[in-house]
């Protein structure tokens, strides 16, 4: 995993309290004239369904998080069929972001097989705009862009 931001941005990597087995994940404070932001980005492989560990992982490292002050945007590849309501996985999912007050703004295909893998998560109470999703060029994934204000 890597992140890339802009020069005028203050970047620092966050250590994880329990370091993730069934996915990867980075973490980064982002600091700006705005304020904080933090940063999770994630990638779970798409070999298995996710299991029990997943979720308390998963869950482990949002508690990491919750009472910081600051924005929390969540990002990645997490090879869960979110468009699939009718999936345990999906409604676990959606289940541990409602526990932590977040919501998932990515609602069309990332994949060129179809499907919602990839996420962008932010406090549900987080305006985000523009959520495009490019079609696949160098991936079977499409590149997702959101507009994300600072200050939510």
């Amino acid at each position: 995993i890597i992140v890339y931001h802009r020069d005028h941005l203050k970047a620092k990597k966050i250590e994880l309290v329990r370091v993730p087995t069934t996915f990867e994940a980075l973490a980064v404070s982002l600091a700006s004239d705005r304020g904080p932001t933090t940063l999770l980005a994630l990638y779970r492989p798409g070999s298995s369904r996710p299991t029990t560990v997943f979720y308390d992982e998963f869950i482990d490292l949002l508690d990491q998080f919750a009472l910081y002050n600051t924005q929390l945007v969540l990002v990645g590849d997490l090879n869960l069929h979110l468009e699939d309501s009718s999936l345990p996985e999906t409604v676990e999912f959606v289940a541990v972001l409602g526990q932590f007050g977040l919501k998932q703004h990515v609602t069309e295909s990332t994949h060129v097989s179809g499907g919602w893998l990839d996420v962008v998560v932010t406090r549900d109470d987080c305006r985000v705009s523009d959520v495009i999703v490019s079609p696949p060029t160098f991936s079977d994934h499409g590149p997702v862009v959101a507009t994300i204000p600072f200050l939510c």
